[in-house]
């Protein structure tokens, strides 16, 4: 018979009795109040100093006194039970098997029966089951040895003195729709042990297997929907992110959150700044996610480092472009000579009469700059309002007088809509070459995408930054 510790039992039991003194809620068995404790213990079923083990596989479960105990030593009441291990808050489950795999029966005030799954020889006899060991110096009245049982598998303790809290609870009173319990245990029903584990030699707590989420923006320099080597990290901009248990939170870029103690299904939404902000990708652990949205979810699981990154750019006010207004007005007329009715005269939707395309009054082709004037304020005319081929021709005109004046390179770039960029250059050339001036034009919604893109030019508001602009919340 193997020494057993008369004074560490003594010590378990009398902290047991302290706590149900201090306060602790009343329990129950399967039938009635859990009396007695969950005692952690090597092997052998002995008690370990200061509940201190050094490695995870160390550590059993006894449901009953040691041999050297005083008689009357706590043990818990006869029924079936689970087990599990958790962080010492409960918040973090850490056993990793079913739970129909963590099972056991106690029986005259000890636990004589492993309920989980049993390994078989290959002639079919009962093998030695490493999830538990019998430990014969310890009998109950029926003459039934002991068992106790192995915690493993679990991961490691998010807390950083390597603590954990084993727990055992009767089958009938385990709940996990219950929302006051911890993955299906209730406090109230429930008994539990804390313990240590700490690194051979260094007595040092184990490190915890750590889980993260990465946070970054890109400043998508070139439009390309693709985050370059040389392309900029954005910092101060701002993540909504919604956690497992529903709470939502803001950070800012970049950022990286420990979320260890709460893994599972994340939510994230980038929040868009003052300004024009275009996203054209979303990346999630490399992976560029179609189609684009501000919204992603990920899933972490234990040890995983999962990186979302977003990438926009931002349309400016300025290019330099002036409204129709502008060049219908004193101003804008003071600059308009011969040279710019020849230019405007070879353009193909200025270059000959189309009754059916000018507002009332306005001669073809211009035969001065004040018919430009009135061209351009044509929007007013209660016939040419819902034209949309007239506005199309408006902020084409503006446009062209914009680039011939040299206030708009026609090599700047605009974005017109998803994924397309063109030079100012390339619009004008395309409606003036391919619209069918003579005709009834192109359907409606065509006629709209182009003078709402020169529109917004002339109005300076779809000329892309060519580097991030400030972010202002």
């Amino acid at each position: 018979m193997k020494k057993r510790s008369r004074m560490l039992w003594l010590s378990a039991i009398a902290i047991v009795i302290s706590l149900v003194i201090s306060g602790m809620p009343a329990t129950s068995s399967v039938e009635g109040p859990v009396s007695g404790a969950l005692f952690t213990t090597d092997k052998d079923g002995l008690l370990v100093n200061g509940n201190i083990y050094s490695s995870k596989s160390d550590v059993y479960i006894s449901g009953g006194p040691g041999p050297n105990a005083p008689p009357g030593a706590a043990g818990l009441p006869d029924g079936e039970y689970y087990f599990q291990v958790t962080d010492p808050s409960g918040k973090r489950l850490l056993s990793t098997d079913d739970i129909s795999e963590r099972h056991f029966r106690v029986h005259g005030g000890i636990i004589v029966e492993y309920l989980g799954s049993v390994l078989l020889k290959k002639n079919g006899d009962p093998a030695k089951n490493q999830r538990f060991e019998i430990v014969e110096e310890i009998e109950n009245e029926y003459g039934e040895n002991a068992i106790v049982i192995r915690l493993m598998p679990y991961k490691n303790t998010p807390n950083k003195g390597g603590v954990y809290k084993a727990w055992a609870t009767p089958v009938n009173r385990y709940d996990p729709e219950d929302r006051h319990s911890f993955y299906g245990f209730i406090p109230q029903w429930s008994k539990t042990d804390n313990y240590k584990i700490k690194l051979k030699g260094g007595g040092k707590p184990e490190p915890p297997i750590q889980s993260f989420l990465e946070l970054h923006k890109f400043y998508d320099t070139n439009y390309n929907g693709i985050i370059d080597p040389c392309e900029p990290e954005l910092t101060g901009w701002m993540f909504a992110v919604t956690d497992p248990l529903g709470v939502t939170n803001f950070y800012y870029s970049p950022r990286v959150l420990d979320i260890t103690a709460n893994e599972g299904t994340y939510t994230i939404t980038e929040i868009f700044p003052q300004g024009t902000w275009i996203q054209t990708a979303v990346v999630v652990n490399g992976v560029y996610q179609m189609p684009v949205t501000p919204t992603v979810t990920v899933t972490i699981h234990d040890n995983e480092r999962h990186i979302v990154k977003y990438l926009n750019f931002a349309l400016g006010w300025y290019g330099g472009g002036h409204t129709p207004g502008y060049w219908h007005n004193k101003n804008g007329q003071a600059e308009i000579g011969q040279d710019d009715l020849d230019y405007v005269e070879g353009l193909n939707p200025f270059a000959g009469p189309k009754p059916d395309f000018y507002p009332t009054g306005v001669d073809v082709p211009f035969q001065t700059k004040e018919d430009i004037a009135l061209f351009l304020v044509g929007n007013i005319a209660s016939e040419m309002a819902n034209n949309m081929r007239y506005k199309l021709a408006k902020f084409f005109l503006a446009m062209e007088l914009n680039v011939y004046n040299g206030y708009v390179d026609p090599e700047s770039v605009i974005y017109l809509g998803p994924g397309d960029f063109q030079t100012v250059g390339d619009v004008l050339d395309y409606i003036n070459a391919e619209y069918p001036w003579d005709g009834p034009g192109w359907n409606e919604a065509k006629q709209a995408y182009y003078k709402n893109a020169l529109d917004a030019a002339c109005n300076n508001e779809n000329f892309p930054h060519p580097t991030p602009p400030p972010i202002v919340y």
